[in-house]
């Protein structure tokens, strides 16, 4: 069932709490944010990973659109994140792009890049560590599952 509503006085209130929110809203600055985070990272953080690069490229982007994402999460109030108060700064960032280059830079040809393992350190221990609900870690869960794959 899909209930979309106003705030009135004859809605239950019991029964919008005990329902699944959703918000359609598309959040102000992503593109802005992700291009800043984007040109943070030096050329030779592309030159240096030879055949991975275009693969790294990809990760990259995905990881500026994830950090911008996860940043703008908080203008939403209950939708975003359960608590205000994240503070997922470019350090967290920056530590995620040096642990991804030198992952993907000391892998073989032959090797495929492990996203399972670059979604784990980026969930649990790069921006989870910030993240003391246990829902708000699902949520970063998942909203990371799109971004690296």
């Amino acid at each position: 069932m899909f209930i979309s509503s106003l705030p009135l006085e004859t809605f239950p209130a019991n029964f919008a709490r005990k329902c699944t929110k959703m918000c359609l809203q598309l959040p102000i600055n992503i593109k802005r944010n992700a291009e800043k985070n984007f040109l943070t990272i030096g050329r030779s953080h592309f030159s240096a990973h030879g055949t991975f690069t275009e693969e790294f490229r990809k990760i990259m982007l995905s990881m500026c659109l994830l950090h911008a994402v996860i940043n703008r999460k908080e203008q939403f109030g209950p939708f975003g994140w359960s608590k205000s108060g994240y503070e997922f700064s470019q350090n967290d960032f920056e530590i995620s792009v040096s642990q991804i280059g030198e992952m993907i830079k000391n892998l073989r040809q032959d090797k495929r890049v492990p996203s399972n393992l670059i979604h784990h350190i980026i969930v649990y221990l790069n921006y989870g560590s910030v993240v003391t609900n246990a829902e708000d870690l699902k949520n970063l869960h998942e909203v990371a599952k799109v971004f690296i794959n």
